[in-house]
């Protein structure tokens, strides 16, 4: 499903019964990552996963950092009716889950924070500016699949807007 968030459509899926849990994704990653996650938590939680802006199906806009994207989960949230939420990532999602509690603090029931950090010294920014252009460059190529998955996941990674590893 896709809503307008200060004026880019954001995609989303939500699922299951109970408190939100919002689950974002890495650097390279889209939505489908937090599945096997919502449907093991689903029974307990509405499981919200969502494409940060600029990945899989969300659009694209030149308005690209962490402070954009927790802008972006508020908005999302408010499109939902969602006064607050435990926010989880992973990664680049774990960056942006901290950024929007930092913002958006009464909104913010609880933090789960996977292989993640609070700032990157030059090496990690570096790295992260790399990956990122090597996606750039690849017309959209996850970083976040490996060759092998990619190779025979095609269907699944075109359906989420990504573009597979060539073979």
């Amino acid at each position: 499903m896709r809503v307008n968030v200060g004026g880019t459509q954001i995609n989303y899926e939500i699922s299951g019964q109970g408190p939100v849990l919002v689950l974002t994704h890495g650097l390279g990653g889209c939505l489908d990552a937090g599945q096997p996650l919502a449907d093991a938590l689903g029974t307990r939680h509405r499981v919200l996963r969502w494409n940060v802006c600029g990945f899989g199906q969300s659009d694209r806009s030149g308005r690209l950092s962490p402070q954009i994207w927790a802008q972006d989960l508020a908005g999302l949230l408010d499109a939902l009716s969602i006064d607050e939420a435990v926010v989880a990532g992973i990664s680049m999602g774990g960056v942006n889950a901290q950024r929007f509690t930092l913002d958006f603090p009464e909104r913010t029931r609880g933090l789960v924070l996977m292989s993640t950090s609070s700032e990157a010294e030059e090496a990690g920014r570096s790295g992260w500016e790399s990956s990122a252009a090597l996606m750039e460059l690849s017309g959209g190529l996850s970083i976040a699949y490996s060759t092998a998955y990619a190779a025979s996941h095609v269907a699944k990674i075109t359906e989420a807007g990504e573009t597979p590893a060539p073979q």
